[in-house]
């Protein structure tokens, strides 16, 4: 870098990784990865969590090690939030331990002007609340 030139913008990204257990770190990793891709910035990704959520003892553990909680990701000046999936327990994605604390972060980034990423899930869960468009499962995974 030049002397006296801008340094490079920050991207502060949040990312709600409600991923199965045995994919969990890998799908950080890959949403990590691919958010460090910006020539023009650098990009900060934190990992989040709800806290009252089934995980095995290693999740917990690597959860309380790297993530932050919702209350601390709302506290952080985000230009961008990734939702991620998770598998769903029932047919009604609506009795899932993480649809009320994933609606509201999504009503939090609505005020704060924040864009939303969904994958997965996550992406049934924000169309079912916002249109009312219910999640038709298929015979196959397509």
């Amino acid at each position: 870098m030049q002397a006296g030139a801008d340094p490079l913008p920050r991207l502060n990204i949040g990312l709600l990784n409600l991923m199965p257990d045995a994919v969990l770190a890998a799908t950080e990793r890959q949403w990590m990865r691919l958010c460090s891709g910006f020539d023009d910035a650098v990009s900060y990704v934190y990992p989040c969590s709800p806290g009252a959520y089934e995980r095995s003892a290693a999740a917990q553990a690597h959860i309380a090690r790297y993530y932050d909680t919702l209350a601390t990701i709302r506290e952080r000046d985000l230009d961008l939030l990734i939702l991620t999936g998770a598998n769903p327990r029932s047919a009604d994605i609506t009795h899932e331990t993480f649809w009320q604390p994933m609606l509201d972060l999504v009503a939090w980034a609505q005020r704060c002007a924040c864009p939303v990423v969904c994958s997965c899930l996550a992406t049934h869960v924000v169309v079912k609340a916002l249109y009312g468009i219910d999640r038709r499962r298929l015979p196959e995974k397509c």
